[in-house]
């Protein structure tokens, strides 16, 4: 559609200069189809403003196209309806250019009818974007300004000193006088000083911080900033400021200092419990530092005693020497302080003051005006009270007293239960130290991950080695440690280490090693356990080390002892054997295996034929029931015959004196007995004989008599006389019996033998012929001597 803008300009010339006014103007002047709207005329400004040329401005929906996609729908809407309406319109709304910018336009259009009724719709275009921009950044500041003022709690005021408040704090104050009756009590006096000489001198700022009490709200903390305006006489007429709500920063300023102090008190207890090396130490120095903290009189702790009754003893105490307590040891017999057992029913702390019936309960010595208390339970063991007295005043424990105590309770238990820890810890480690040095025992480990090594006192003592020669790096210490083995061992220790670190067997070894200095040779045995990682490779080498040398030389002097004593009981022919309650034989030696005619396997492990159901024989019962040694004689058949053997047996017993076996030694007595017996026969001989010379010697007598009276009687008879042959035979008869006489004499050793020259044949023949009368009839007995046998120097009557 042809526009009509131009259509009355006739002249050229002004065709012309209203074409450079147009372009004069910083808007974008326009002219469009009020049924379409598409532009039908642009002036050449509309392509600084969106970059687009203005043939594209004239493309059919080119203005809806570059509407902003927020701005599109009410941009149409309105403008749609001003046409309806057939009524002028101003649009804001946003474009995008070319380059993708958005534009802030703003868009005054004015509908035109014709007197032919054509309706034209023509418009200016102006850029305002800067504007736009300005405006949208003084909204935000004003906004951010009023936040802030909010956030900060801000408020203004002003007041006219001569016409009253102009607005303020309070809303509707009609003076000073009523502002400051909402001022605390405490401040308003403070105040009015204040402002009066602000009012007075030639200053023109001031400021002031007081407490504010609303007619309807809790009491606030206000700091005021004013300015003083003055008259040209310099009177003070009017004043304006801020004031700020500044409860919150001192509340939080009150916790901070308060929190602060919570901290630095903290900090005190911990370290006096950090810089403590002993319990008491500790404790010690914790109660003085609360004594500090609270500055109160007395501080103390309380443990409950391991008895039926609930008893408490004063465990440690600190006071100052005008208020002395009870004294460490102290020892509160039950029921005689009720605080306690109400502290330990609290579960928490327990403050009282001079006005609790509890606290006036307590004995008047102590002079206590308030207290305060809880239960410290340390983990496994009996619970403690930690107290605090004041004497001096009365005093109202604050809720940041109680948790300033509470949290000192906290860290006081988990110290006494580190510290008690510490003390059984220091404790063990002594009485670890003790048995090793006992025992000989020491322990070392390699740590193969980071080639340290570390080793225990008594490892050191057992190696001879100084502080100096201990260090941590492994190569070093098992260099030093290689040297300390004995020549004769260091292959098989060396093999052993080798084997257990390959994984091939545990790590288990005696060796020796030599002392440097006094070159003193010692035993020792080396057990060790090594850890290993995910893949196998050692990380870890933990063993023991133990001196053996007392052990190994009462072992070689045992077995010396041992070796003696087998000997002694092999060598013996005695017969020795050992037996169990039971019967049955623990050890025999090679005499009695050959009593019994067995092996010494044989025997051990068997029994005899028990006469009793115990195993053993009634003898052998008897010397247990006893518990004494006695002596046996028994018969045993070796090969077919009878041997003599005379045993000893006697039970042996355990270190706590009970009988737990028998010991017995067996003697051969056959051939003792036998000479037993020949002594007998011989004493037996020799008791005839002395009877037999007794007997000889009366006889003898006899003879001498008949001898003397038969040779008188043969003397004085006559040669030729027939009794004479009778006599002779007397005589002879008397002489051989006197020759018997003295046989029996000499076999009784009564008689002295008397040899001499006789005729062994003749002596014959005169036995024969005594002889034969005195033997059987059915015997003959008869002589025969060779002729050439001689003479022999004898006792005739022993021959005969």
């Amino acid at each position: 559609m042809p526009t009509r803008l131009f259509e009355n300009l006739d002249d050229e010339a002004a065709l012309r200069r209203t074409q450079q006014l147009l372009s004069a103007l910083s808007g974008v002047a326009w002219e469009a189809d009020p049924e379409t709207g598409t532009f039908l005329f642009v002036s050449d400004h509309a392509e600084r403003v969106l970059g687009f040329p203005v043939s594209r401005w004239q493309e059919p929906g080119f203005w809806e196209a570059q509407l902003h996609p927020e701005d599109r729908d009410a941009a149409v809407a309105a403008r749609a309806a001003a046409l309806r309406a057939r009524q002028d319109h101003e649009l804001d709304y946003r474009m995008v250019g070319a380059t993708g910018t958005v534009v802030w336009l703003r868009d005054v259009a004015h509908i035109t009818v014709e007197p032919t009724g054509e309706v034209c719709l023509r418009g200016l275009i102006v850029d305002v974007t800067t504007q736009k921009r300005t405006e949208r950044a003084l909204r935000r500041a004003t906004e951010e300004l009023v936040r802030a003022q909010q956030l900060a709690q801000i408020r203004s005021f002003a007041h006219d000193l001569t016409a009253g408040p102009i607005g303020g704090e309070p809303a509707g104050a009609a003076s000073f006088d009523e502002f400051l009756r909402h001022v605390h009590p405490a401040d308003a006096a403070h105040l009015r000083a204040h402002l009066e000489s602000a009012f007075a001198s030639a200053a023109s700022d001031f400021c002031a911080e007081f407490r504010y009490l609303p007619q309807d709200g809790p009491l606030r903390h206000v700091a005021a900033v004013g300015h003083v305006v003055r008259d040209p006489d310099g009177r003070a007429v009017r004043i304006f400021g801020t004031t700020q709500d500044v409860t919150k920063q001192r509340a939080d300023e009150a916790a901070s200092r308060e929190h602060v102090h919570f901290l630095e008190s903290l900090d005190v207890v911990n370290r006096a419990l950090h810089g403590a090396t002993s319990l008491e130490q500790a404790m010690d120095d914790v109660l003085d530092a609360m004594l500090t903290v609270f500055d109160c009189d007395r501080a103390w702790i309380v443990r409950r005693t391991a008895s039926a009754e609930p008893e408490w003893r004063v465990a440690f105490e600190r006071t100052r020497p005008e208020y002395p307590g009870a004294g460490p040891g102290h020892l509160f017999a039950p029921g005689a302080d009720g605080t306690l057992a109400a502290t330990v029913a609290a579960g928490g702390p327990l403050s009282l003051t001079a006005d609790d019936e509890l606290l006036r309960a307590l004995h008047p010595t102590y002079d206590v005006a308030s207290r305060i208390a809880t239960t410290v339970t340390p983990d496994g063991q009996p619970p403690y009270i930690l107290g605090l007295h004041h004497c001096r005043r009365g005093h109202v424990w604050t809720k940041s007293e109680e948790r300033l105590f509470e949290e000192i309770g906290r860290r006081l238990r988990d110290a006494l239960h580190a510290l008690l820890v510490h003390e059984a810890l220091r404790r063990s480690e002594s009485r670890l130290a003790e048995a090793q040095r006992l025992t000989h025992l020491g322990y070392w480990e390699r740590d193969f991950e980071r080639q340290r090594f570390h080793a225990s006192d008594e490892t050191a003592r057992i190696l001879a080695a100084g502080p100096d020669e201990i260090t941590h790096d492994l190569a070093i210490c098992e260099a030093r440690w290689r040297e300390r083995v004995h020549p004769g061992d260091r292959a098989a220790v060396s093999r052993a280490a080798t084997r257990a670190l390959e994984g091939l067997e545990p790590y288990d070894i005696e060796y020796r090693i030599v002392q440097p200095g006094t070159g003193e040779v010692r035993f020792v045995r080396s057990t060790g356990e090594i850890t290993r990682d995910g893949a196998g490779r050692p990380v870890r080498w933990f063993g023991t080390l133990q001196d053996i040398t007392e052990r190994r030389r009462a072992e070689l002097a045992a077995a010396e002892s041992h070796a003696l004593m087998r000997a002694i009981v092999e060598g013996t022919s005695d017969a020795i054997w050992v037996k169990a309650l039971d019967g049955r034989y623990l050890m025999v030696n090679r005499a009695f295996a050959d009593q019994r005619d067995a092996t010494i396997d044989e025997l051990i492990g068997t029994r005899d034929t028990a006469d009793g159901a115990a195993g053993l024989h009634d003898d052998e019962v008897a010397v247990l029931a006893s518990g004494e040694a006695r002596t046996f004689e028994r018969v045993v058949h070796v090969h077919g015959a009878a041997r003599a053997f005379l045993d000893v047996t006697f039970p042996y017993f355990d270190p706590a004196g009970t009988p737990i076996g028998l010991i017995g030694v067996s003697r051969e007595t056959t051939d003792l007995k036998q000479l037993e017996q020949e002594l007998r026969q011989a004493q037996k001989m020799e008791a005839i004989g002395r009877l037999a010379g007794g007997v000889a010697h009366n006889f003898n007598n006899l003879l001498t008599v008949i001898l003397g009276y038969a040779e008188v009687i043969g003397l004085g008879m006559p040669t030729d006389d027939p009794n004479q042959e009778p006599v002779g035979q007397i005589v002879k008869s008397a002489e051989r019996a006197a020759a018997m006489t003295r046989q029996l004499l000499t076999f009784s050793r009564t008689q002295t033998v008397t040899p001499h020259v006789v005729n062994v044949g003749a002596a014959l023949y005169d036995l024969h012929t005594l002889l034969r009368p005195l033997i059987a009839e059915d015997i003959e007995m008869s002589v025969h001597v060779d002729d050439g046998l001689g003479a022999v120097v004898m006792d005739g009557g022993q021959f005969e």
